[in-house]
């Protein structure tokens, strides 16, 4: 296992998950593309031992005060590398800009395995389970015709 990694925008500090290997990456402050190609460099010597489908990985966008275009692009090919590597990339954030980032990512990248979280806690209990991001989706959507529906049939009545 690679030793932590820390830099003034970002960290990476590995760990151990029940179902697998762990890394937690914390982006913070005015992300720009430096900081991008930086935090891509450092990632790519922790995923180089890392076994295909073993990892969770949480990225924590909390700290995020901005992150500018190019940067998210670089995210973005980062995400589609983590896609070949992960079980699981979890983007966590409770702030609704930092959030779109990360559903911009999850959608781009095409990774079914990577998803937004308000929380930890919810990122947590999704890593444990097969449930793809396309499935979530359907799922929810199902419910709400099901609701639709339903309330049709109700007003009818």
């Amino acid at each position: 296992m690679v030793a932590p990694t820390h830099a003034e925008r970002w960290s990476i500090d590995p760990g151990v998950d029940p179902g697998g290997e762990r890394l937690e990456i914390r982006l913070r402050g005015a992300f720009e593309v430096d900081d991008a190609h930086q935090l891509d460099a450092a990632l790519a010597e922790h995923l180089q031992g890392m076994t295909p489908g073993a990892a969770l990985v949480i990225i924590d966008l909390n700290d995020l005060a901005r992150c500018s275009v190019a940067a998210r692009d670089v995210l973005l090919e980062i995400q589609r590398r983590l896609s070949r590597v992960a079980r699981r990339t979890a983007w966590v954030t409770n702030r609704p800009l930092n959030r779109g980032l990360g559903l911009f990512i999850c959608h781009r990248s095409e990774d079914g395995n990577a998803r937004t979280f308000p929380d930890l806690d919810h990122a947590e209990a999704w890593s444990e389970t097969t449930e793809t991001r396309p499935d979530a989706l359907h799922r929810r959507a199902a419910q709400w015709f099901g609701r639709l529906v339903g309330a049709g049939r109700e007003a009818r009545a």
